[in-house]
């Protein structure tokens, strides 16, 4: 049973306190409550966080620390609607209670303060143990931390992330910020929107979208990002096309600032401009595709390829523009591109150039392993593995073939890129129809005679990863079209 107390400010108002029973008979605690606007007002007041919504500082006396949070009126429209509402300190008051007794780390409540004018309530403040660490953001940052340290906790967050979804938890703002590390062990804080849904579409969503926001944090970090996407598709249940949503939505603009910083400046811009004013190549490079809305060069001494697009590629919220940001959505949702050398916008008008340098094609690979079909099977495997989370996370290539998909040697084999063309798209929601169209090209390879045998380890690598409601997507003969019933070989 919780102890509540009630001062009088003066004759109109009051301060009404509440503690956790262990805590009641505490003195420095209700010394600390019953001034708490003391702190806050102090010049040495060691804010934490201070902005229009919350105000968060620490505070030591007697030997003790402690956090408060007040919330700041944003709005006089929101403080008159938050009126007849409980306070957000009392909700999380009650969600820190909730979450402890369902053995989750997180926030440890010690008291409630609300300030009243005769029956209405002014400002409210929560009191907290200090939660030791210092937040994921801070530890990914710090120099003196190390890689291998850095993957073992982004591991663990994962896995506490997981842990909540296993209790049907969502905290809705898992954002590296929001993560305290000590130890080389999380707590997540912050809990003021944790919510559980209750229903199998909420919770869809709002695993989802926990998912994209920690894959958010970690999008200045491409080896623990690339992990975690790989760790997260191997276990998420959830809505996949509202997950590459959100991934696009969050990240794509960051990872224009990003990315478009680390270019060396391969192709000057006045080359840049000059194929965008004349459509012609510059000197040394080749035309490889031309239309309206795209142009494809390559230069061979480097095996670079610059494309340049002229308009939007796709409608909606948010909007991919052009090669430059298709390339970048792909990374952004776990699909290996190509490497990008430099790429960038003018106006409207989006260009990319990348390298194949180092890869070669599938198709290439099968070639040169034509007398070992056991690795064969392996790389077609991985091919239709990287095919399947293309078409899971929204993508349509639009010319998917073993020759346009990129191999990269690696420490333990291949590993599958591919490059955005000038019919990639990205719906943001996987599309049967068109889904079945993109792979007609490649259906027609693993079709032939030459590559039938080795045609069930894509398609069940496809299949396996694209997941259902599309898992058991047909493939269908090359030579009469037949459907072929899933996980049936192809005769």
């Amino acid at each position: 049973m919780d102890n509540q107390f009630s001062f009088k400010n003066s004759f109109f108002s009051k301060r009404r306190i509440r503690t956790t029973a262990a805590s009641g008979s505490d003195k420095t605690l209700i010394d600390i409550a019953r001034g708490v606007v003391r702190h806050f007002n102090s010049p040495h007041a060691h804010f934490l966080k201070n902005d229009h919504s919350t105000s968060v500082i620490r505070i030591e006396i007697n030997g003790r620390t402690v956090v408060v949070r007040r919330d700041n009126p944003v709005s006089l429209p929101t403080f008159t609607r938050r009126l007849f509402k409980q306070s957000r300190s009392l909700k999380i008051w009650g969600k820190a209670h909730w979450l402890k007794k369902k053995g989750l780390e997180t926030l440890t409540p010690l008291a409630v303060i609300e300030d009243y004018l005769l029956f209405i309530r002014l400002r409210s403040f929560i009191m907290v143990s200090l939660v030791e660490g210092v937040t994921f953001k801070e530890f990914l940052a710090d120099p003196a931390v190390s890689q291998s340290s850095k993957s073992e906790v982004s591991s663990g967050i994962l896995a506490l992330v997981r842990k909540w979804h296993g209790l049907g938890i969502a905290h809705r703002d898992p954002k590296a910020s929001n993560i305290m590390v000590h130890d080389n062990k999380a707590s997540l804080i912050d809990i003021e929107d944790v919510t559980a849904p209750r229903t199998k579409f909420g919770q869809r969503r709002s695993f989802a979208r926990d998912w994209a926001i920690v894959l958010h944090s970690l999008q200045n970090h491409k080896e623990l990002r690339k992990k975690a996407q790989d760790e997260i598709v191997a276990s998420f249940d959830g809505d996949p096309d509202y997950f590459s949503r959100r991934l696009v939505q969050r990240g794509l603009v960051q990872e224009h600032a990003i990315v478009g910083a680390t270019f060396p400046g391969t192709i000057s811009p006045e080359e840049i401009q000059a194929v965008i004013t004349t459509r012609k190549p510059p000197q040394g490079w080749t035309t490889i595709e031309q239309t309206k809305d795209l142009i494809h060069l390559f230069h061979e001494p480097d095996a670079f390829h610059c494309l340049v697009s002229f308009r939007r590629f796709t409608q909606g919220r948010p909007k991919v523009k052009g090669v430059f940001s298709m390339a970048l959505a792909l990374g952004i949702c776990g699909v290996d591109h190509a490497e990008i050398i430099e790429g960038g916008t003018q106006g409207k008008i989006e260009y990319l150039v990348y390298s194949t340098r180092g890869v070669e094609t599938v198709e290439t690979v099968l070639e040169r392993l034509e007398n070992d079909p056991v690795r064969q099977s392996e790389i077609l495997a991985k091919a239709g593995a990287a095919a399947g989370r293309l078409h899971l996370r929204g993508f349509i290539h639009g010319d998917l073939s073993l020759a346009n998909t990129y191999a990269r040697k690696t420490g333990d084999g291949y590993s599958i890129e591919f490059a955005a063309a000038s019919r990639t798209r990205w719906y943001g929601k996987r599309l049967k129809r068109r889904i079945a169209k993109d792979l007609a090209g490649i259906n027609d390879q693993l079709n032939s005679r030459r590559y039938r045998r080795l045609a069930p380890a894509f398609q069940t690598a496809y299949r396996k990863a694209l997941g259902p409601p599309h898992g058991k997507h047909p493939f269908t003969h090359a030579a009469n079209r037949k459907t072929i019933a899933p996980g049936k070989q192809i005769q």
